[in-house]
């Protein structure tokens, strides 16, 4: 990552911080946000090898389809907190909430399912949705 790059430099050099008009904290918000987004693509990049997989073997997993856009909402929404200038924080506290409840029903998923497929995509959700909650607590952090 580039901003992982600028990090190490901004640590040994504050003087490359100036030049970016950005503090500290606001770099490590960042690169840890950065860090986390290229996480959930790497988790996006895995669940599409297992559908092709899939595909080729004729399974499925109608749960993924239940449970996927309830998480694609939660990280387009994540995103959108991002942008927000005035973010209200209760209401932020609340949408994590909503997170950790997508969280325990692919949880249940991974664990309950007698289909390899299924547990296989619910624990990479479930990764995308830890990394999506790290970056909502990483939002709150540098708001508040």
């Amino acid at each position: 990552l580039l901003i992982s790059r600028i990090l190490s430099m901004g640590v040994d050099n504050p003087s490359l911080l100036t030049k970016l008009k950005i503090g500290s904290p606001r770099l490590v918000n960042n690169w840890w946000i950065s860090y986390n987004l290229e996480h959930i693509g790497d988790n996006l990049k895995s669940i599409s090898k297992i559908i092709t997989e899939s595909n080729k073997k004729k399974e499925s997993c109608n749960e993924f389809l239940r449970l996927a856009p309830n998480l694609r909402d939660f990280y387009n929404n994540s995103l959108g907190m991002f942008y927000d200038k005035t973010l209200d924080e209760k209401k932020a506290l609340e949408f994590s909430n909503h997170g950790k409840k997508i969280w325990d029903e692919l949880d249940n998923l991974a664990t309950s399912s007698k289909k390899p497929i299924c547990t296989k995509m619910a624990l990479k959700l479930k990764e995308i949705e830890t990394s999506t909650y790290q970056n909502i607590k990483m939002i709150l952090n540098s708001r508040c």
